[in-house]
Order: structure tokens, then C-alpha cells, then sequence
């Protein structure tokens, strides 16, 4: 397979899944997590698609036995084995290397969905635009990350870096042939809705 990382995409290696997946557990992410998956609980699609799901696929935590497929991609490898560890059990959940270049999985779907994983893409335009191909009639993207200000807080605790900026966002999608449809900011995190 080739590599599914792009030159300057941050790397998550077993030490660092653990790293990422552990805070998770300590309920260091919780506020995030659950401001995403009640958000993604109000979807009526059949299948969604969680780009960059890292250790855990948030949609689970919204799941419900007439929920969605969820389908879910990471570059890391030791990121899916732990996703796939996470949901086991879960017949709806399937988990596989990929990237937001490339998806494994067949088919189109009418949700596709990253959280705080949008601000490591390398090729944000590429990106979008090769997720755009795998939207479903009427589908939306759906990117759920910090947005940048101009918060000396926010810089010292490293936030900023860890950003989107809508000025960039807003070039990749109109590149992408994606138009932002809305953002939700809950305090904490946003949801920025793209559709074509």
C-alpha cells in the first residue's frame, strides 16, 4: 500500500496512540467528543464515513441499534488497530487504513466527517475534492475542529497550532468545488458543513 501520509502531516506512531487514546479514556477529549457525536446522533444517513478517527470513532458514542454505518479511516496504523479494538463488537462499525486520500470502502456515503483532523491534511484542496467523489446525492462534509484566533491563551496552551484557518478552509473548498454551508462553535470546538 503507499504511503498515506503526506510530507509535514503529523505521524502517529504507537507511542503516541496510546498517548492519544489513554487522554481519551481520562476523559480529556469528553467535552469535544460529545459536543461531535451529539451533533452526529441528529444525521439520518445510512452511512457515514469518519475521516481520521484516531483511536476511537466518535460516532460510537451516539450509536444506537438503528443508527448508521460508520465506516472510519486512519493513515496510523496503530490508531486502527486500537479503532478497531475499541469497537469490537459493534456489526455496524468498519474500520480500515486510509487517508483523506484515499477510502477503501465501496460505495458512496451521505456523511463524511473529520474530527480534529482536518488541520493536519497536507493537500486540504486535494483532499476535499477526492472526498467530494465519495458524497452521496444531497451528502455533506462535515469538519469538526478548532478554529484560529488571535488568543494569546490559546497560542501558550498550543491550540493555535492545532487550527483551522476558514480563510484557508474557505480557498480549499471553493477549489475542492465545495461551498461552506454553515459553522457551528460550541465554545470549544466548530462544526464547519461543506457541500457541493
Amino acid at each position: 500500500m503507499k504511503n498515506l501520509y503526506l510530507d509535514g502531516e503529523e505521524r502517529f506512531g504507537p507511542a503516541t496512540s496510546l498517548l492519544y487514546d489513554l487522554v481519551r479514556r481520562m476523559r480529556g477529549l469528553h467535552g469535544i467528543h460529545t459536543f461531535v457525536a451529539s451533533d452526529l446522533a441528529k444525521s439520518k444517513v445510512k452511512a457515514m464515513l469518519d475521516v481520521g478517527c484516531g483511536p476511537m470513532p466518535v460516532a460510537l458514542l451516539a450509536w444506537h441499534s438503528k443508527g448508521p454505518e460508520i465506516y472510519c479511516v486512519d493513515p496510523s496504523v496503530d490508531m486502527v488497530r486500537l479503532a478497531k479494538k475499541n469497537s469490537k463488537g459493534n456489526s455496524k462499525v468498519r474500520v480500515a487504513l486510509g487517508s483523506s486520500r484515499h477510502v477503501p470502502f465501496a460505495g458512496k456515503f451521505g456523511l463524511i466527517y473529520s474530527s480534529l483532523s482536518f488541520h493536519h491534511w497536507q493537500d486540504k484542496s486535494g483532499s476535499l475534492r477526492y472526498l467530494k467523489s465519495r458524497l452521496g446525492k444531497s451528502g455533506e462534509i462535515r469538519i469538526y475542529d478548532y478554529i484560529k484566533s488571535d488568543s494569546w491563551i490559546r497560542r501558550a496552551l498550543g491550540i493555535e497550532s492545532h487550527a483551522v484557518n476558514m480563510k484557508e478552509l474557505d480557498d480549499a473548498a471553493e477549489k475542492a468545488g465545495l461551498r461552506i454551508t454553515g459553522i457551528v462553535n460550541d465554545g470549544k470546538l466548530a462544526r464547519i458543513s461543506l457541500k457541493a
